[in-house]
């Protein structure tokens, strides 16, 4: 982690003793030929345990880690009722038998995770996939649903309000989530199944089209293109929308709005943030707790804070001594 605050050409530097390299905290800590072990050998898990390895034969090396940080993430936040399903790109070019190539992210080569956001931008569930026969721990069989139908109903949970984009979204996963009494707002692809033939209709701009299906609504609106959204949330409402400053008012669909209201976990996910004294504090009391000390050296005159000051405790205090006769 510090290695990572405190740039080095190679793993060498980091030990090195001659004063023009020399970073002292790194060999007072450990030496170079045993982080080379550790970091050689590091495991996660028991190579001998197929119980682990029968529950994810591709990940179990890492399972105990990914399962941990999971459960740490539901714990320590209570997310609030409208979440947004999306996926991310984790940067890999070595070689992996599931590694994706998606040109349109910032990586292009690596590792997909499959992520639930809250509102707020904090991820609360992942999933990493590594190829088709991926366990998403659920009753559903592959015979009977889309695979992105599944990655949504393996983080179902009741009284949820789900946004995702045209990547999941389907007329048959938003019934599906009806009945488990759970809202979705997504934009959708007019060709999906069963999607409204009216739908394809071209239209000048400011114009909404709208079909009506039970509590599921199918919505096109042309702005300065088209925009499809599905929704159990919504009617086709609209609702008007300042521009250029509020010089110019524009009619938008509700569930538009919402969407582009609550989708933007992904994006404050992934905003650059300053966590550069966090991840320093975080390196000094990991290793001060494993080494019984804190390692930081502070200049300066020590704190008394926690010893016991025996002026006020013996009851010496300030007086004015009265002065002496010549």
């Amino acid at each position: 982690m510090l290695m990572g605050i405190i740039q080095r050409p190679n793993l060498r530097v980091y030990f090195s003793r001659k004063h023009m390299l020399e970073t002292p905290f790194f060999p007072n800590v450990t030496s170079e030929e045993r982080f080379s072990l550790l970091t050689r050998f590091l495991h996660f898990v028991n190579n001998t345990n197929k119980e682990i390895a029968k529950r994810d034969p591709k990940l179990y090396k890492i399972l105990p880690v990914s399962e941990y940080l999971k459960n740490k993430f539901q714990k320590v936040y209570i997310r609030g009722k409208d979440v947004s399903v999306d996926e991310s790109l984790l940067l890999w070019k070595d070689r992996l038998s599931w590694k994706q190539y998606i040109p349109m992210k910032a990586s292009q080569f690596g590792i997909k995770i499959f992520e639930l956001f809250d509102s707020a931008g904090y991820l609360w569930n992942f999933i990493i996939y590594s190829g088709s026969g991926i366990k998403l721990g659920c009753e559903i069989t592959k015979e009977t649903y889309l695979f992105s139908t599944k990655v949504v109903l393996n983080y179902y949970t009741r009284a949820d309000v789900f946004y995702m984009d045209n990547f999941y979204s389907s007329p048959d996963l938003f019934q599906r989530l009806v009945q488990r009494t759970t809202d979705a707002v997504g934009t959708v692809s007019i060709t999906r199944k069963v999607m409204p033939v009216d739908l394809k209709k071209e239209l000048k701009k400011g114009e909404v089209i709208s079909a009506k299906c039970g509590k599921l609504v199918a919505l096109k609106w042309k702005d300065n293109r088209d925009v499809s959204v599905l929704t159990t949330k919504h009617s086709d409402e609209m609702q008007p929308v300042s521009r250029k400053g509020g010089l110019e008012f524009v009619n938008k669909p509700m569930c538009v709005i919402e969407y582009n209201k609550y989708m933007v976990g992904y994006c404050k996910a992934g905003n650059k943030k300053d966590h550069l004294l966090f991840r320093i504090n975080l390196v000094n009391k990991i290793i001060a707790k494993s080494h019984g000390q804190n390692l930081e050296k502070r200049k300066g005159r020590p704190s008394d804070t926690d010893m016991e000051c025996t002026r006020l405790t013996g009851q010496h205090f300030i007086q004015e001594n009265p002065k002496t006769e010549i």
